[in-house]
């Protein structure tokens, strides 16, 4: 299986100074000025996974497309508005975030792994301007700069999205878990030394935690964990 630990995993949720929106167009309206856990729930049937708030409210809710190869997944506000979507490539841990415009398919960002780069390290790349999907899939990102990076097991779903410069000044703006609370994580290790399995528990759960630091777009983050939980739900895709 390799690498699961995150090197972050001790480095404090801190979020962004100034408002971070990935998703522009919006004014804000998925940016806050605290930290913000959404619960992301996954019922057996994907066409009715939802994100709700720490109070239970509806906050996103997801539109699958059953027939697609490529699990395009489109992601609507409370009120049933469309934000913005995911897609994944077959066979690849490759996935792109992506809006429509005048009609053509563009992408926010792509979500990749690099070759020979660890198993458990993931790296997002924003473009800027955004790009049609066809462009974006020819883009060679080895050279690149990536805007996040992406650290921990994934496919348990605990994990941390972290910005700036890592070896030096690292910033976490989100993480993804599988517990709301340490003491929940605490009781799912008992959990497992007595003979449980944490994966199977997991699974069987239904749910995980997004943690989004102050001024960073929950909506993108949403996005990200998602695309994030498709890509690794199939391990023969790795």
């Amino acid at each position: 299986m390799g690498e699961t630990v995150s090197r972050f995993e001790d480095l404090p949720l801190q979020g962004s100074p100034s408002e971070l929106e990935f998703l522009h167009g919006f004014n804000g309206q998925f940016v806050e000025n605290a930290t913000k856990i959404l619960k992301i729930n996954q019922p057996w049937d994907a066409r009715c996974t939802n994100v709700e708030d720490d109070s239970g409210k509806l906050v996103f809710s997801l539109q699958v497309d059953p027939l697609s190869t490529k699990g395009e997944t489109e992601l609507l506000d409370d009120k049933g508005k469309i934000i913005a979507a995911c897609e994944r490539e077959l066979y690849e841990k490759t996935g792109y975030i992506t809006v429509t415009e005048n009609g053509t398919k563009m992408v926010v960002a792509t979500l990749t792994r690099l070759l020979r780069q660890k198993e458990n390290t993931m790296y997002l790349y924003i473009h800027s301007p955004r790009v049609p999907l066809e462009e974006a899939k020819k883009t060679y990102f080895q050279r690149i700069q990536p805007a996040l990076y992406i650290e921990g097991d994934i496919l348990l779903k605990n994990y941390d999205i972290v910005a700036g410069d890592i070896k030096v000044d690292p910033i976490k703006l989100a993480k993804v878990t599988y517990y709301k609370e340490e003491s929940s994580r605490e009781e799912t290790k008992k959990q497992m030394r007595t003979g449980g399995n944490i994966r199977q528990a997991m699974k069987d759960s239904g749910h995980f935690f997004l943690h989004v630091g102050r001024n960073v777009d929950h909506a993108f983050m949403a996005l990200v964990a998602l695309l994030l939980d498709d890509l690794f739900d199939d391990q023969d895709n790795a």
